[in-house]
């Protein structure tokens, strides 16, 4: 596997004022793109293509882009029709006759130490999953205030979370997921929930236990609040 996706065409509503003239994936945290952090992941593993798809203030994430002056970027083009997140990955994989990938978020602020995880995590995949999550606990997904997506039943078998239930876990915007996630879905845009949610029934969704903090600012309040207290990770 040595292709890689970034997700960068939401309108970033979250980040309200900070996103009016920035698209999210250039708002900068310790002088760095976020982009840039997702970037450097697949650089960094040393994949051969990364992919990255743009609607919202498309022109300024492919000028940065072209700013790199790196000759194994892709973009795909959502521009006339934005495909949510499920669609998005779908219409990569159409358009560039894909099998597998690993597909990030462009809000989280990557490291090292996740850069190990992923490896890891490439690894590791089961061969029975055509979806494999990277999950960690809420206490490990620093900007995170909800309830939680998941738990595990087992080592990589996993449920959505239901209030109530023990140990919940967040996906952190990092996923394996194949071509086969996507059989027999015509639709053109579509959340990744419905993909995820076609592969629990059919035992082939499984999450990894990433184990380490992330740092996720993909709001403007989770932003301030690093900013204020100097969160490192």
């Amino acid at each position: 596997m040595k292709c890689g996706i970034i997700l960068a065409a939401g309108f970033g509503k979250r980040m309200k004022k900070l996103s009016a003239n920035t698209p999210k994936p250039l708002i900068k945290i310790n002088n760095k793109p976020f982009l840039k952090y997702s970037i450097d992941v697949f650089n960094k593993l040393g994949f051969d293509k990364i992919i990255i798809n743009v609607h919202y203030k498309a022109e300024k994430i492919i000028n940065y882009i072209t700013s790199l002056d790196q000759n194994n970027i892709e973009i795909s083009d959502e521009r006339n029709c934005l495909l949510d997140t499920g669609g998005g990955i779908k219409n990569i994989f159409d358009n560039y006759n894909i099998n597998q990938a690993l597909v990030i978020n462009s809000d989280v602020i990557w490291n090292e130490n996740h850069i190990k995880k992923f490896q890891f995590m490439m690894d590791t995949m089961p061969t029975d999953a055509n979806a494999y999550l990277a999950l960690v606990s809420i206490e490990n997904f620093v900007g995170y205030h909800e309830e939680g997506d998941f738990i595990f039943i087992d080592q990589n078998n996993i449920k959505r979370y239901q209030r109530g239930d023990s140990n919940p876990l967040v996906f952190i915007g990092a996923q394996i997921i194949e071509r086969n996630a996507f059989s027999e879905n015509e639709d053109k845009s579509f959340s990744i929930n419905k993909t995820w949610d076609k592969c629990l029934k059919n035992n082939k969704l499984k999450g990894f236990n990433f184990a380490t903090k992330v740092l996720h600012l993909g709001t403007e309040a989770a932003l301030k609040e690093y900013i204020s207290n100097e969160k490192k990770i």
